[in-house]
C-alpha cells in the first residue's frame, strides 16, 4: 500500500510539471501525512502559502476569525514535518498566519522583502539547501515565488477570496524540480471580508 501511495504522488508531481495550474487542476485536500512523504522524498522543500483571511479595517490588517483558524490548520498540518526556517514578508497578516506554526517549530519568522523575489529565491536556493523551508506571502507574491522557483511560468497570481492553496516545491539531489499546489484547511469562503 506505501508503494502504492508513492507511486500516485509521483505520478502526481510528474503530471503537473509543465502544465499551467488553475482551480481545477489542484489536488485534492492533503493530510499532513501526505504533505510529510512528499517533503521526506526530497531533499529540499520550499513551502509556499498565500496568508490567511484578513480584515478589511486597515492598510495593514490583521486576520479574521477564519484566518487564524486557517492559520492554526496550517501549523497542525505541518506539524509532523521538521521544518529548518520559516519566512513572512512584513505585513501583519502573513507574520499572523506564521506565527502558530512559529510557535509549534520553535522557531522565529524571518522577514522577507516581496518586492525582490529574484533576490529572495536566490537566497532560498543558495542558503536552505537539504532544508524544509514554509514562506507566507500573499496572493501575487506566492505563485511568482514559486515560479521563480521552478524556473517557469507555472502558477498566475492568486484570486482575492482563495486563502486554502499550499505551493510545494520539492527539490531533488540533482536539482530536478517537482512542484504541487494543495489545498488545506476549510474551502476558502465566497467572501473575503468575513
Amino acid at each position: 500500500m506505501k508503494y502504492y501511495f508513492t507511486l500516485l504522488v509521483i505520478i502526481g508531481l510528474i503530471s503537473c510539471k509543465g502544465t499551467r495550474q488553475d482551480k481545477t487542476s489542484i489536488d485534492p485536500r492533503y493530510s499532513g501525512h501526505e504533505i510529510k512523504k512528499i517533503v521526506d522524498q526530497s531533499t529540499t522543500t520550499i513551502i509556499c502559502v498565500r496568508h490567511a483571511e484578513k480584515r478589511a479595517d486597515s492598510d495593514d490588517p490583521g486576520l479574521t476569525t477564519l484566518g487564524t483558524e486557517r492559520a492554526n490548520d496550517l501549523s497542525n498540518l505541518l506539524d509532523n514535518i521538521s521544518i529548518d526556517a520559516i519566512y513572512s514578508s512584513a505585513y501583519n497578516r502573513t507574520r499572523q498566519t506564521a506565527e502558530p506554526l512559529s510557535a509549534s517549530m520553535q522557531l522565529s519568522v524571518q522577514l522577507y522583502d516581496p518586492s525582490d523575489l529574484n533576490a529572495f529565491s536566490n537566497r532560498l536556493m543558495d542558503s536552505h539547501i537539504g532544508d524544509n523551508v514554509v514562506v507566507v506571502g500573499h496572493s501575487n507574491t506566492t505563485p511568482k515565488l514559486a515560479n521563480l522557483l521552478c524556473e517557469n511560468d507555472f502558477y498566475e497570481d492568486i484570486s482575492h477570496d482563495e486563502y486554502d492553496q499550499i505551493f510545494l516545491i520539492a527539490i531533488d539531489k540533482n536539482g530536478k524540480t517537482n512542484h504541487q499546489v494543495v489545498e488545506y484547511g476549510k474551502a476558502s469562503p465566497e467572501i473575503e471580508n468575513n
